[in-house]
């Protein structure tokens, strides 16, 4: 394999990406921690897809903490935090044995994009964090598709090698 077309696909879609954000004011930091998700939770058109939704769910998830946080702290204090935190976790591990909810960490994702984005929670801010979750996804998919395409010429085939490639 030619790094140098593999180098110039990456450093292409990178600037891409950067142009994307600049053009329509999104977090970049969120599109790069998504096109990143991509390849560490899986490399394929319907891995993609799952993490996406998994990632919504945790961003979902984050702002059901933040809000039942709020509610509960008059009461509880500091302990609604830690109490609602262990609840969530302790749930999300049983996720770990219910294909096709089973990637846990692409929730934690979620919340990390939510609870990083210092934004109140809203309708508001999981649009504003979904467009570059999606986008960076998407570039993700497409990175993949065409190194596979420079590596062999053929995009399906070569997504399947590059996969067994990464495991050797």
């Amino acid at each position: 394999m030619n790094i140098l077309p593999q180098g110039l696909i990456v450093g292409t879609m990178a600037a891409f990406a950067v142009l994307i954000c600049k053009a329509l004011g999104l977090y970049s930091w969120v599109l790069f921690l998504s096109w990143v998700a991509y390849f560490v939770l899986g490399q394929t058109i319907q891995d993609g897809f799952l993490s996406w939704i998994q990632i919504l769910m945790g961003m979902t998830i984050g702002t059901g903490l933040v809000l039942s946080s709020s509610a509960l702290e008059p009461y509880f204090g500091q302990w609604a935090l830690v109490a609602l935190v262990f609840v969530v976790a302790t749930s999300l591990t049983f996720l770990e044995r219910r294909k096709p909810f089973d990637n846990v960490p692409a929730y934690y994702v979620g919340m990390i994009m939510l609870f990083a984005s210092g934004l109140p929670p809203s309708v508001a801010t999981f649009f504003d964090l979904v467009v570059p979750v999606t986008i960076g996804l998407s570039l993700g998919w497409a990175t993949v598709t065409l190194r596979a395409k420079v590596s062999s010429g053929n995009s399906a085939t070569a997504h399947k090698r590059d996969a067994i490639e990464r495991v050797e």
